[in-house]
């Protein structure tokens, strides 16, 4: 992430991916549609686990 600030009477900045950034959406969009497609198994594995029945430690 490249971050550029723009001086001026209303200052403002901008900000845009980097050549590195962008090669990662790739992989980040790969693991948000395996999340999508697993949904409702992540969520059952979130709530049976210890810390959310209150059961394990805080």
């Amino acid at each position: 992430m490249s971050r550029t600030v723009h001086p001026g009477p209303t200052p403002h900045v901008t900000y845009e991916l980097t050549a590195l950034g962008r090669g990662f959406l790739e992989p980040m969009n790969v693991m948000c549609a395996w999340a999508a497609e697993h949904f409702d198994e992540l969520l059952d594995a979130r709530e049976s686990h210890p810390a959310a029945t209150g059961h394990g430690r805080p």
